[in-house]
């Protein structure tokens, strides 16, 4: 049971750390609706602040639906750049921004897609860099897993994140999703590590990143960075173990090494 699984980690020590990409590492510079409605900008299509605002709200509704219809990116069916050039169709088609017949919505898509690519687009959160030096500093392995498609280590390069790293998983690059047992069994297989007890894996999903870990062997910390599972008493928060930043990490995986020596 989680409680044996428990007490067998406390007596491994952690030799991987692995981390989620967006809302743990990086955050998209800005608003999502400001990038969206560049391109229909740039054409010349009038959208007003309370549209644009509005924009995330339908980007995450159209990102349910083409998820539920089509995982992972459309991983083994669609290029992943189609899949998002259909999510920016539902985005804009959800919404009351007013588009001209006349603009090409595939092209805006695809736009989308390679300005997503650049550096520019997005930031690392300030106390990445610091962190991941005193982790190496430890002699861990460190990587990336992140449901997210092909265009994560271009980011990663273009951010200069990429050295950091021994390694950036993605969804896509695997097929394989998480929460499935499966995406973190593959990283341990490609990293060399055998034992998931010897695994930590930080990110802010509470079902994708800390209980898909927990499921398959591994560490887990959940990421809370706005508070946003402080008040949520009861059987759904009060057995993770949430940190506010990722600075804990160190002192985690420092208290949990010093306790297995």
């Amino acid at each position: 049971d989680s409680h044996s699984n428990y007490r067998r980690m406390s007596r491994s020590p952690i030799k991987l750390v692995s981390f989620d990409s967006t809302g743990t590492l990086l955050r998209v510079r800005g608003s999502l609706g400001k990038h969206y409605v560049a391109p229909l900008r740039s054409r010349g299509v009038k959208v007003s602040a309370t549209d644009e605002a509005s924009l995330v709200r339908h980007f995450l509704k159209a990102f349910k639906q083409m998820n539920a219809k089509s995982p992972n990116f459309g991983y083994g069916h669609q290029p992943s750049s189609m899949w998002w050039r259909s999510l920016v169709k539902q985005t804009f088609a959800n919404s009351t921004i007013s588009v001209p017949g006349n603009i090409d919505m595939d092209h805006v898509g695809d736009e989308l897609f390679e300005s997503f690519k650049s550096g520019d687009a997005w930031e690392q959160f300030e106390e990445v860099d610091d962190v991941l030096s005193e982790i190496r500093s430890l002699g861990l392995k460190i990587v990336v897993l992140s449901n997210f498609d092909e265009r994560l280590p271009i980011i990663m390069k273009n951010k200069a994140m990429d050295t950091r790293f021994d390694k950036i998983f993605t969804s896509v690059g695997l097929g394989l999703e998480k929460p499935q047992r499966t995406a973190f069994q593959a990283v341990l297989n490609a990293s060399g590590v055998s034992d998931p007890a010897t695994a930590l894996h930080v990110g802010d999903h509470e079902e994708k990143d800390y209980d898909s870990a927990v499921n398959a062997g591994w560490n887990a910390l959940l990421l809370d960075r706005d508070g946003r599972f402080s008040d949520a008493s009861g059987p759904s928060n009060h057995h993770r173990k949430i940190i506010s930043s990722l600075k804990e990490v160190v002192a985690f995986v420092k208290q949990h090494n010093s306790s297995t020596v």
